[in-house]
């Protein structure tokens, strides 16, 4: 099934964040990634190739980072410039799906903008980030600064991916890489510095929607951490775990994928 992909860009209060949508459901359904380098839109043909499933039931947004973000930019931040894009983009009561840092995003809008979250999906995500969890992402941010995006995306891709997955992926994040401007590699920098010491512990209980958590055994950046999400909230959550697809099970596992599109499809209580 070909899945037509719709891209724009959202003006909010004194910043523009870039979007692309595909799908024609009468409900909505919000993507917000975790760290890359770059433009998600130059990857909207593949999530929406990846997501065409969710196209016959919803009309998929995934909505990025802002274009400048300021020096310093926490996750509490991008939240509220995230759900101010949703409010432009006229989307309430969606599927919200948040992966890596975009699950903690995800997490601060349900619980501060609950009128715009119906169902809260995570993946390979932390309700506290501790100084072991972000050690390699201090290391991405360190090669970022030294302008090094070949090193860069080989370290990310071989700490989220499978080895083999990493293996055949080698030559593309090299390119990937050695492709990035110096202003993707700055604003990857000021992004990833964003979940330096975030705890949403505190706002877990403000969560009443249902909830889905994916983790990995294996994942190499969060570890158990990423386990543990669903035992923050009061109300209960279901726990998908997977094993070997690393940090990026949320692409590496159909069967997470296919979780969630029926967690989405659902009704409400079906946990």
């Amino acid at each position: 099934m070909k899945t037509d992909v719709r891209t724009g860009v959202v003006s909010g209060n004194g910043f523009e964040t870039e979007y692309f949508s595909f799908g024609e459901g009468e409900t909505p359904a919000v993507i917000i990634p975790g760290l890359n380098l770059g433009r998600m839109t130059s990857s909207a043909g593949a999530v929406a190739k990846g997501y065409e499933k969710f196209a016959e039931e919803f009309t998929v947004y995934l909505i990025d980072r802002r274009r400048d973000p300021p020096p310093s930019y926490t996750v509490e931040e991008m939240a509220a410039d995230t759900a101010e894009a949703m409010d432009r983009l006229s989307i309430r009561d969606a599927c919200v799906f948040g992966a890596s840092q975009g699950g903690m995003i995800a997490m601060e809008i349900a619980a501060r903008r609950p009128g715009l979250v119906k169902k809260l999906a995570l993946a390979s995500t932390a309700m506290k980030v501790t100084a072991d969890a972000f050690s390699p992402i201090e290391k991405w941010i360190d090669l970022s600064k030294k302008g090094d995006g070949r090193a860069l995306c080989l370290d990310f891709g071989e700490r989220i991916y499978p080895p083999e997955t990493f293996g055949r992926m080698r030559e593309t994040l090299s390119a990937f890489g050695d492709a990035a401007t110096r202003e993707d590699l700055e604003k990857f920098a000021v992004i990833a510095g964003g979940a330096r010491d975030f705890d949403g512990s505190r706002d877990a209980a403000l969560i009443k929607c249902p909830v889905l958590v994916g983790a990995d055994r294996e994942d190499l950046i969060f570890g158990d951490e990423a386990l543990r999400v669903a035992e923050y909230f009061p109300g209960g959550a279901e726990l998908f775990v997977t094993r070997g697809c690393g940090h990026a099970m949320y692409d590496t596992s159909p069967e997470f994928r296919e979780r969630l599109f029926r967690f989405f499809t659902e009704q409400s209580g079906g946990l």
